[in-house]
Protein backbone atom coordinates (compact mmCIF):
# COMPACT_ATOMS: atom_id res chain seq x y z
CA UNK A 1 0.00 0.00 0.00
CA UNK A 2 1.19 3.21 -0.88
CA UNK A 3 2.00 5.89 1.76
CA UNK A 4 -0.71 8.00 0.26
CA UNK A 5 -3.35 5.14 0.06
CA UNK A 6 -2.42 4.59 4.00
CA UNK A 7 -2.37 7.96 5.08
CA UNK A 8 -5.87 7.99 3.31
CA UNK A 9 -7.03 4.48 4.61
CA UNK A 10 -6.07 5.83 8.34
CA UNK A 11 -7.68 9.25 8.33
CA UNK A 12 -11.31 7.45 7.67
CA UNK A 13 -11.12 4.55 9.87
CA UNK A 14 -12.60 5.11 13.32
CA UNK A 15 -12.08 2.93 16.28
CA UNK A 16 -15.22 1.43 17.61
CA UNK A 17 -13.71 1.07 21.47
CA UNK A 18 -14.74 3.67 23.39
CA UNK A 19 -11.99 4.60 25.94
CA UNK A 20 -12.81 6.22 29.25
CA UNK A 21 -10.98 6.72 32.62
CA UNK A 22 -11.94 5.84 36.04
CA UNK A 23 -9.55 6.33 38.89
CA UNK A 24 -6.82 7.07 37.12
CA UNK A 25 -6.94 4.09 34.36
CA UNK A 26 -7.66 3.26 31.01
CA UNK A 27 -10.92 1.18 30.26
CA UNK A 28 -12.33 0.25 27.19
CA UNK A 29 -16.30 0.71 27.56
CA UNK A 30 -17.52 -2.23 25.82
CA UNK A 31 -15.36 -4.59 27.97
CA UNK A 32 -16.29 -3.28 31.18
CA UNK A 33 -19.76 -4.52 29.76
CA UNK A 34 -18.87 -7.95 28.28
CA UNK A 35 -19.58 -6.34 24.69
CA UNK A 36 -17.84 -6.64 21.46
CA UNK A 37 -16.62 -3.25 20.46
CA UNK A 38 -19.43 -1.35 18.24
CA UNK A 39 -22.32 -3.25 19.81
CA UNK A 40 -25.67 -1.33 18.99
CA UNK A 41 -27.42 0.40 21.55
CA UNK A 42 -30.15 -2.61 22.39
CA UNK A 43 -27.26 -4.46 23.55
CA UNK A 44 -25.55 -1.81 25.21
CA UNK A 45 -28.64 -1.57 27.71
CA UNK A 46 -29.51 -4.36 28.31
CA UNK A 47 -25.52 -5.63 28.97
CA UNK A 48 -25.83 -2.59 31.29
CA UNK A 49 -29.16 -3.56 33.21
CA UNK A 50 -27.88 -6.92 33.79
CA UNK A 51 -24.30 -5.41 35.31
CA UNK A 52 -26.52 -3.50 37.73
CA UNK A 53 -28.41 -6.38 38.85
CA UNK A 54 -25.12 -8.46 39.30
CA UNK A 55 -23.73 -5.91 41.81
CA UNK A 56 -26.04 -6.95 44.62
CA UNK A 57 -25.51 -3.61 47.01
CA UNK A 58 -22.11 -3.14 45.37
CA UNK A 59 -21.37 0.57 43.98
CA UNK A 60 -22.59 1.29 40.52
CA UNK A 61 -20.32 4.30 39.66
CA UNK A 62 -17.90 2.39 37.09
CA UNK A 63 -20.41 1.04 35.31
CA UNK A 64 -22.62 3.97 34.78
CA UNK A 65 -19.45 5.59 33.67
CA UNK A 66 -18.61 2.74 31.09
CA UNK A 67 -22.85 2.96 29.91
CA UNK A 68 -22.08 6.85 29.89
CA UNK A 69 -19.37 6.58 27.34
CA UNK A 70 -20.56 4.61 25.68
CA UNK A 71 -24.16 6.17 25.00
CA UNK A 72 -22.51 10.03 24.66
CA UNK A 73 -19.91 8.06 21.84
CA UNK A 74 -23.61 6.80 19.91
CA UNK A 75 -24.80 10.37 20.62
CA UNK A 76 -21.97 12.06 18.79
CA UNK A 77 -22.64 9.98 16.05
Amino acid sequence: MSAEAKSEFDSTMKSLNVMFIYNGHSWDAHEVLGLPAGAPLHMVEEAYRKSLESLQGESSDFIDTAYQAITAEIKKK
